[in-house]
């Protein structure tokens, strides 16, 4: 197994454990038992469980996001309803990955998981949605002002 393949697999189980027991009800411990690895080769990837989770919301998280856009700039869709309906229906064909992903991310927009610093980038993201959805919308409409 490559690291790469380490890192990728302890994210997996990362996301499964901080999806059932939230971010504070997971440990390191019982992350690398569900591995049948050593505490010290996940404290080798990752520093902390703050690194982890946190490298789970922003790269993971936010990939899943532009990958689900990326794919609807590649579709001929005539109105803005279906933009979105078409985004949301998307969701349902994520990897099993992706879909906790996507939930534990979504865990944390709502603030029921993660620290002060991940809601806070969450709600940065949000004050950001506006201005993306007037780039999206903008198309749509002929005479957009």
């Amino acid at each position: 197994m490559t690291d790469k393949d380490l890192r990728d697999r302890i994210k997996e189980v990362a996301v499964e454990h901080f999806n059932a027991n939230g971010y504070y009800g997971t440990t390191i411990r019982n992350i690398a038992k569900d591995m049948n690895c050593s505490l010290p080769m996940i404290y080798y990837y990752f520093k902390n469980k703050k690194e982890l989770f946190d490298e789970i919301i922003k790269n993971e998280f936010f990939n899943v996001i532009k990958k689900q856009t990326s794919k609807l700039k590649n579709d001929n869709i005539e109105n803005i309803i279906d933009l979105y309906t078409k985004f949301i229906f998307n969701l349902n064909n994520l990897s099993n990955y992706d879909k906790q992903v996507y939930r534990l991310g979504i865990k944390v927009y709502l603030s029921f998981d993660g620290d002060e610093e991940l809601i806070n980038l969450m709600d940065e993201w949000e004050r950001s949605i506006s201005t993306r959805h007037r780039e999206i919308i903008k198309s749509y409409y002929k005479e957009y002002k």
